[in-house]
């Protein structure tokens, strides 16, 4: 019997108690931003995250929805709720 690694923190079942986090995310090809958790949400492709882009100040630049957790990107927290 093999045993694989299970999900942890923001990215496991219990996402909800990081609703409000503020996070760094690089992604692919794309410079790093910084973000708000606001969601996640299963879709036909899995789960994807809605996050809101925020700017220096914190305040929000545009929504994003992104695959969760994403391929081949890296998500820190930066303030957690």
């Amino acid at each position: 019997m093999v045993k694989t690694a299970v999900s942890a923190g923001i990215f496991n079942r219990d996402w909800h108690k990081w609703r409000g986090a503020t996070l760094r995310v690089t992604l692919r090809d794309e410079p790093p931003f910084i973000a708000r958790l606001d969601d996640v949400r299963q879709g036909k492709g899995g789960h994807y995250a809605v996050l809101s882009e925020l700017d220096t100040r914190g305040h929000p630049l545009r929504v994003r929805e992104e695959p969760w957790p994403p391929e081949g990107g890296v998500v820190r927290v930066v303030r957690a709720p």
